[in-house]
């Protein structure tokens, strides 16, 4: 509800003329942010998949296992169907933080090798490509009426009036 609010009094606030927005600045910002989302999206499906057992990971036969505790190995060691990282102790998992980090950028307290090459491997392909359309886009000046195109609009006018 909260956001539905918000929503309509910004579009009224941009119809009114209160709120000037650069809209090409708001959709290049935008755009980004959802390359970054869609990354965490792929992070996540790689985890589903994982646990599926479709794809190899820390939930399948060929996860490393640490000789100390038992479990999946983790860092380093666990190169790479273990976990890179697990940082639980500090972003709780069932917590708002980490609900709000794996629903924007698709990170999660503890993420297998895969999920982190997939997430990285996919911002840096999709990103080159983003950057590179952003830099490349030409600049478009306002043009200036030559007296040919004068000449053409006085006599397309002339036709239109002697028919």
């Amino acid at each position: 509800m909260l956001g539905l609010l918000a929503a309509v009094v910004i579009g009224w606030l941009l119809a009114r003329g209160a709120v000037r927005l650069d809209l090409r600045r708001f959709f290049t910002w935008t755009s980004g942010f959802l390359v970054i989302v869609a990354a965490g999206v792929l992070a996540y499906a790689i985890m589903d998949l994982q646990e599926a057992g479709a794809l190899p990971g820390p939930f399948t036969a060929v996860a490393p296992i640490d000789a100390a505790t038992g479990a999946v190995a983790l860092g380093w060691a666990a190169f790479p169907f273990g976990w890179a990282f697990d940082v639980s102790n500090v972003v709780v998992p069932s917590g708002a933080w980490a609900t709000i980090l794996q629903a924007t950028v698709g990170f999660m307290p503890r993420m297998s090798w895969l999920q982190v090459a997939a997430w990285a491997l996919y911002l840096l392909v999709v990103g080159f490509f983003f950057v590179r359309g952003l830099r490349t886009r030409p600049a478009v000046a306002p043009r200036t009426p030559t007296s040919a195109d004068e000449a053409l609009s006085a006599s397309t006018l002339t036709q239109q009036g002697a028919a």
